[in-house]
């Protein structure tokens, strides 16, 4: 019986590990963020609690995690991707989402700002800057 050489025993674990170095080479960096906040009304009123989130539209090439905030009582909110602050650079599309309230404490927008693909509402997040946006909704069932 023929023992294995050294070469035989060494050269898998040799290929793996270059094979790990190299793919780890190869990975993309992090896509870019960029600072997010803004104003969320309701027929002109602050929606106050409203779930705002930016979904990166993979359409026009924007490629990376989705960002969200809160808005506070004033209707401000802040965006967080991955627990970063801002979202990432290039086109998305918005939704806004709100709790349900007790009848009678404020207005509630229509369905359709719930899903990115409804609402209607876009925007570009550019490098360099503080994004600030302003997204007015409209009452609806």
């Amino acid at each position: 019986m023929k023992s294995p050489s050294a070469a035989t025993t060494w050269l898998p674990g040799l290929v793996l590990a270059s094979a790990t170095v190299i793919l780890a080479g190869c990975s993309p960096p992090p896509p870019s963020l960029a600072e997010v906040s803004g104003l969320v009304v309701c027929d002109g009123v602050p929606l106050a609690g409203a779930c705002v989130v930016l979904t990166p539209d993979r359409d026009r090439g924007t490629r990376g995690p989705i960002s969200w905030g809160r808005a506070g009582p004033d209707g401000r909110f802040t965006l967080l991707a991955d627990g970063q602050p801002g979202a990432v650079v290039g086109h998305h599309r918005v939704s806004v989402a709100l709790q349900p309230t007790e009848p009678g404490t404020g207005k509630r927008p229509a369905r359709r700002y719930r899903q990115p693909d409804t609402s209607g509402l876009t925007a570009e997040i550019r490098a360099g800057r503080v994004n600030e946006l302003i997204l007015r909704l409209e009452a609806g069932d």
